[in-house]
């Protein structure tokens, strides 16, 4: 790599040589994994964009966290950061909650009520011990340890010796040596688009009652293996882990239908282990977190300043579900109990029971017997929590320990010398085999769905009742339906099956049933010409029923299919009473009109999945406006949103033009919509033609389910005040 050549980085971010070293533009999780062992080595010198959050990918650009361990923990110096004086705020608190925990810790928010202080792990003397310095005795390890700031100067300069990196607005920034232009580094070089997804052909992998698909098992410093965090598998449900960052990539490339996925488990707040977690609760549909409150406190203080949205808006992303340590917590139908590990920041495992099986879970943790006795001898542990964490719970049906390096996680040699039959049950994670000691007998778990591990659990004796309720929950056009049809749906549904190839509907034909798919995948095609594919959860055929038409489009199985169906009458009285049938016949219309091409058109929408694009449709009320028409006076109460087609709309601040919103352009105040505010802004027709309404109440919901749309609508915002824009401009929508 040549001085003054910018270089993309695979994972985001890019890269240019000079003669001060290495400086990188931009820091996604995991970056580190790109230059550790290249020639040239890990950066010292990293410049943050102004855009620190990718909505669309679900990343930060301002992970620092790896970076600084790698030049504190191995060269004693820290990493140098440029960026603003606002940013440098920002990651500095980021940092201090990654690398120390929370300032404030009282464990008693997560244990029952009532449990003697000798109980009660000390946790705040726990990660005090931690932060001992190693390398100079009796000292802290403080944040100037392993960051140093650089603000940019009022010309925007920043100097480094000879080399100044001139920042030019927005994210453009210049390189100079002795005031030469060595390199200039534009957004398309830090915000690169992802390597596009090969997303496999056929959905055929079978969820097991009770097992686990491990997505890697490296560690955060490993260039050769995916990080460490895995799939556990309950009645076919699966539960997200630690899921490490690009596990909703890895799920696509793996044909993986994220709606068998609706739940996440957060043992604690290092970016190995916390990475994924923004980016399934942006993917399509809303999750539940299951962690602690003081493992969600440190998980909030670290991406709700990235999104840049307040504290209560952030939580309404997800459905927290709070963990109370020492007491069980059911999770679709298993019976979890999590402990407290003994780690640098607060972070629990778990043991998890299910049909007469059981497994546990360590997460990080350092499992050194001789260690935890020195720490309760110098009264950093009671004597409760020594035993506790001495008394290890090695009589699983299966065993997954980490075995990372010390002094915060377990040496895997302490490992090696278990009883034989424990190494049979025993699989490790966040290490690689070489790493392990010769001949210890010590496995490392496999990856990929073809190396899920599966528990011979036994279902329980309503299982096939449960697992249809399960496929009625799962389905979003009956998600809301109260309790009393769960009993009509068991009575009225039919289970049919398909093997590969067959065919289900064919065009042209009566329509006579409404399905919804339980195992396998289907694909629809018209003419011979594939357009769509379904999968678990995903319907199909109720357009035609609704309308009392023929079926336009032939499905066939793509692979062995299982579904259950309803016949013509029996849906239509299922869905009597709700506005289903209404947002049917809106989908049907908003289809007919082509209203799907304006929608993927749009620099918002235009991401969205099938399932999302289908909800969408079925609210969009289509509107011809003529010029000079005022949809919103300035002042007025915020009706919508608007989705422009063929109508031109320009935005004005009393008199004044502020922007002008053209073809695939979505306008309108977000969060004037749930307030009820006034508008800020007159939205006046300058060319006539075609919009779509985007009506409130609608909107909200829609929003509400799919929390990335939300975030993607707010970051739009958020960018247009950085290139210091008053209004949405190119798809935006003002806040």
């Amino acid at each position: 790599m040549g001085t003054g050549h910018v270089v993309r980085l695979p994972r985001g971010g890019a890269m240019v040589d000079t003669a001060m070293g290495r400086i990188q533009f931009g820091a996604v999780p995991e970056t580190i994994k790109d230059t550790l062992n290249d020639a040239g080595g890990v950066p010292r010198v990293f410049v943050i964009p102004g855009r620190m959050f990718d909505p669309a990918r679900g990343v930060s650009y301002a992970d620092l966290e790896f970076p600084s361990y790698f030049h504190c923990f191995f060269h004693h110096q820290p990493v140098t950061v440029i960026c603003s004086p606002s940013r440098r705020r920002q990651i500095e608190s980021v940092l201090r909650e990654a690398v120390f925990g929370p300032a404030q810790v009282d464990v008693s928010l997560d244990l029952p009520p009532g449990l003697p202080p000798a109980d009660l792990p000390d946790l705040r003397a726990e990660l005090a011990y931690f932060r001992m310095d190693a390398s100079r005795p009796g000292h802290r390890l403080e944040l100037e340890n392993l960051v140093r700031f650089i603000a940019f100067d009022r010309e925007g300069n920043a100097r480094l010796g000879d080399v100044t990196v001139h920042h030019r607005g927005g994210d453009r920034f210049t390189v100079l040596e002795d005031d030469r232009i060595v390199a200039e580094v534009e957004p398309d070089d830090i915000f690169a688009p992802a390597v596009p997804v090969v997303v496999s052909e056929a959905v055929t992998f079978e969820p097991p009652h009770f097992g686990i698909t491990f997505i890697g098992t490296g560690h955060g410093f490993d260039p050769s293996t995916r990080t460490s965090g895995f799939i556990l598998w309950v009645r076919g449900h699966g539960i997200l882990v630690d899921p490490p960052v690009d596990t909703t990539e890895w799920m696509r490339e793996n044909g993986l239908n994220p709606k068998l996925i609706d739940s996440v488990i957060l043992t604690h707040c290092h970016a190995d282990h916390d990475s994924g977690i923004l980016q399934k609760i942006l993917c399509e549909g809303r999750i539940k977190l299951y962690t602690t409150r003081t493992v969600l406190g440190s998980f909030i203080r670290k991406y709700r300043p990235l999104v840049g949205i307040d504290r209560r808006r952030f939580e309404r992303l997800f459905d927290f579900m709070p963990l109370t340590v020492g007491e069980p917590v059911r999770i679709h139908g298993a019976e979890f109990w999590f402990q407290y590990t003994l780690h640098s920041v607060p972070t629990v495992g778990f043991q998890v029971f299910q049909g007469g099986k059981s497994l546990v879970y360590t997460s990080d943790t350092l499992h050194d017997p001789a260690t935890i006795e020195r720490m309760h001898t110098l009264g950093i542990l009671s004597s409760a929590r020594r035993n506790q964490l001495l008394d290890f719970p090695w009589h699983h049906d299966l065993v997954v320990h980490e075995a990372g390096v010390p002094p915060i996680h377990t040496n895997a040699a302490v490992l090696a010398d278990l009883d034989p039959e424990i190494k049979q049950k025993l699989l490790l994670v966040h290490t690689q085999q070489r790493q392990l000691p010769a001949g210890s007998g010590l496995r490392v778990a496999p990856n990929g769905l073809e190396g899920t591990v599966v528990l011979e659990a036994a279902p329980p004796p309503s299982s096939e009742a449960i697992a249809r309720l399960d496929v009625l929950a799962g389905v979003d056009l009956f998600r809301d339906f109260p309790i009393h049809k769960a009993s009509e749906f068991l009575q009225m549904a039919r289970r049919e099956a398909f093997r590969a190839g067959e065919l289900v509907i064919a065009e042209g034909s009566r329509a006579d049933r409404f399905y919804v798919i339980r195992r396998g995948a289907a694909v629809v095609s018209r003419q011979g010409r594939e357009i769509k594919q379904y999968g678990p959860l995903d319907y199909f055929g109720e357009t035609a029923l609704i309308l009392d038409t023929l079926r336009t489009a032939d499905v066939h199985a793509r692979t062995d299919l299982e579904v259950l169906t309803l016949d013509r009458r029996d849906f239509l009285y299922f869905i009597r009473g709700s506005e289903i049938a209404a947002t049917l016949r809106n989908l049907a219309r908003m289809r007919a009109i082509d209203a799907a091409r304006v929608v993927e058109e749009s620099s918002l929408f235009g991401v969205l999945t099938s399932t999302q694009l289908t909800q969408l449709l079925g609210l969009l009320v289509d509107d011809r406006v003529h010029e000079g028409q005022v949809l919103v006076e300035q002042g007025a109460t915020l009706p919508c949103c608007f989705l422009l087609d063929g109508a031109e709309v320009e935005i004005l601040e009393g008199d004044q033009r502020k922007g002008l919103a053209v073809r695939g352009e979505v306008i309108g105040e977000v969060s004037g919509l749930e307030a009820r505010r006034r508008s800020g802004f007159t939205y006046r027709v300058l060319r006539g033609g075609t919009l779509y309404r985007l009506p409130r109440r609608p909107l909200i919901e829609y929003l509400r389910k799919n929390p990335g749309i939300f975030v993607r609508l707010v970051s739009a915002a958020i960018e247009s005040r950085l290139e210091a824009t008053s209004l949405p401009d190119r798809g935006r929508v003002a806040l």
